[in-house]
């Protein structure tokens, strides 16, 4: 079903793309740039003297910033837990894949769930979840497992999701339940194409990075209804 489900999204894109690059060639589009002011938001949050990812970095983060940001995907047991990485390696003591430790041994390992830090921020923090890749098949239960937790947080009215996975897109799509999610595109590709992605499964937005982003993308995805975030 998602593998079908991704081979649409991406023929469907390829023919949209070619919409919108006819329509950004013309002379003028209405729209504006600029004027918006700027939304700041803190990747895996504020790692100066505290852990990436963890409870006390976001907090700090929640200080400043508009928006934290923190890397989600599944225990062993099916916990959604914050960490990049697919590995404890670089940020434990330990060696491992994060998928084969349960939610208990990672806490063991200073590595939150994202129910308990959910919890831990404050009210007022908005929340933007990245989803990490996971095993094939398992796309649709982190997407599910995420959304519980936010509910269960009662946040969802601050958190949003990102990820450049198309597998996770796809879940994305399907199950978010109304958060709203973005397409995380990388330094590589076509930004006009991501575009068409993104608005193809329906985010609401696109993150990429600043380098390769153009005007007349930009002002694409306004047009669409997107927004644009940049790093």
């Amino acid at each position: 079903m998602v593998s079908s489900s991704i081979g649409h999204l991406v023929s469907g894109a390829f023919w949209l793309g070619s919409i919108l690059a006819a329509w950004y060639l013309m002379p003028e589009s209405g729209l504006a740039a600029g004027g918006r002011g700027l939304h700041i938001i803190a990747h895996r949050g504020n790692g100066n003297g505290a852990p990436e990812n963890s409870v006390a970095a976001l907090r700090r983060a929640g200080d400043h910033a508009d928006t934290v940001e923190l890397d989600v995907q599944l225990s062993s047991d099916g916990v959604p837990v914050v960490i990049h990485d697919s590995t404890v390696d670089r940020t434990t003591h330990r060696i491992g894949r994060v998928d084969a430790l349960t939610a208990g041994e990672l806490r063991a390992l200073a590595i939150p769930t994202l129910s308990e830090t959910l919890s831990a921020l404050e009210d007022r923090t908005n929340v933007l979840v990245d989803l990490k890749h996971v095993a094939p098949g398992k796309a649709i239960q982190l997407v599910e497992a995420c959304v519980r937790d936010i509910d269960r947080a009662g946040v969802r009215a601050r958190c949003s999701f990102q990820t450049i996975h198309p597998e996770n897109l796809v879940a994305l799509e399907q199950r978010a339940a109304g958060v709203p999610y973005s397409l995380l595109a990388g330094t590589a590709g076509d930004i006009q194409l991501a575009v068409a992605l993104a608005f193809a499964v329906r985010a609401s937005g696109l993150n990429t990075t600043l380098n390769g982003l153009d005007q007349g993308s930009v002002i694409m995805a306004h047009a669409l209804g997107m927004k644009v975030y940049v790093y």
